[in-house]
């Protein structure tokens, strides 16, 4: 019984067929849509610690953004925690999907995912090879909360540049951005996040 406290661990585990094994996510893990009907412990990074307790899982993974605190929480209530962490790049999500892949006995399954990702990227690159570079602008979230996109230090960043174009908020690390540097850098292509609602 296995508690994801990220999204990308979340459809890591959807994509190597284990579903069977989710029994927690949280609000943030929306993908697939099929994940909907699992019950929710909280935000990425403040995780409802006594709803994992109720929900008594095996093991609980969590990734990136996991608080120490909610860690040393957990690891005091007897809850085994593994945290798949590591820089934002390609590798690192290789990295990721292989290790879930060890945790819940899906190693071949995990392989053979990490390796249609690597086909599609090198296609991907070949077929930009030598075409124009548009500006690209990330929207991830905007208005009275703020203007949120994807810093070159991002795996979204990254991607942007991968798929052949050029990250308009190259000048950023992380996730905050203006609306005046959006104006500034007036971008070719805006990309707006499916969960902008």
């Amino acid at each position: 019984k296995v508690i994801s406290v990220a999204p990308n661990i979340t459809e890591t585990i959807y994509a190597i067929n284990k579903q069977n094994t989710l029994i927690g996510r949280t609000d943030f893990s929306t993908n697939p849509k099929e994940v909907s009907s699992i019950p929710s412990i909280g935000s990425l990074t403040d995780p409802n610690i006594e709803k994992i307790a109720q929900l008594k899982p095996d093991l609980v993974i969590a990734s990136n953004h996991f608080r120490m605190e909610d860690l040393k929480k957990l690891e005091e209530l007897n809850i085994k925690v593994v945290v798949l962490s590591g820089p934002d790049s390609f590798e690192s999500t290789y990295d990721v999907i292989n290790n879930v892949g060890k945790i819940l006995n899906a190693n071949s399954k995990a392989a053979s995912v990490v390796s249609s990702m690597k086909k599609k990227v090198a296609y991907v690159q070949e077929k930009v090879k030598g075409r124009s570079t548009p500006s690209v602008y990330y929207v991830i979230a905007f208005g009275k909360s703020g203007d949120f996109t994807a810093g070159k230090d991002t795996f979204i960043g990254k991607m942007i540049t991968i798929a052949g174009g050029k990250n308009a908020a190259d000048d950023t690390n992380g996730w905050k951005y203006s609306t005046e540097k959006l104006i500034e850098k007036d971008p070719d292509i805006l990309i707006c996040s499916n969960k902008l609602n």
